[in-house]
């Protein structure tokens, strides 16, 4: 939270929740060390994005974006997810602002 919230729960104050969500769930990645594949463009990212999942499932245990939740909330929600057992990662970056594919990786 940004603020301290008058309820009986814990909490973790942050100037930025966007940026400690995405900061969080770097860490989590990164700590996973798994082969990741980002896809950008234009247009065809989820469809790309669905093949190549699919390939590499072939191999083993893909994390990836599910539907579209390739934006700056989604794709760390994605990563949060991420387990020691994955092989592969293939994360779908999506923009509708500058930077925000800066933000995402």
């Amino acid at each position: 939270v940004e603020k301290r919230l008058d309820v009986n729960a814990p909490q973790v104050v942050v100037s930025d929740t966007k940026i400690a969500l995405g900061e969080l769930a770097s860490w989590v990645h990164h700590s996973c060390q798994t082969p990741t594949v980002a896809i950008t463009g234009s247009c065809g990212k989820t469809t790309v994005k669905e093949m190549v999942a699919s390939i590499l499932q072939q191999k083993g245990n893909v994390l990836f974006t599910a539907g579209n939740f390739n934006n700056d909330i989604g794709v760390p929600l994605t990563l949060l997810r991420s387990q020691q057992d994955d092989d592969y990662a293939v994360i779908e970056l999506g923009a509708n602002h500058i930077g925000e594919i800066a933000y995402t990786t």
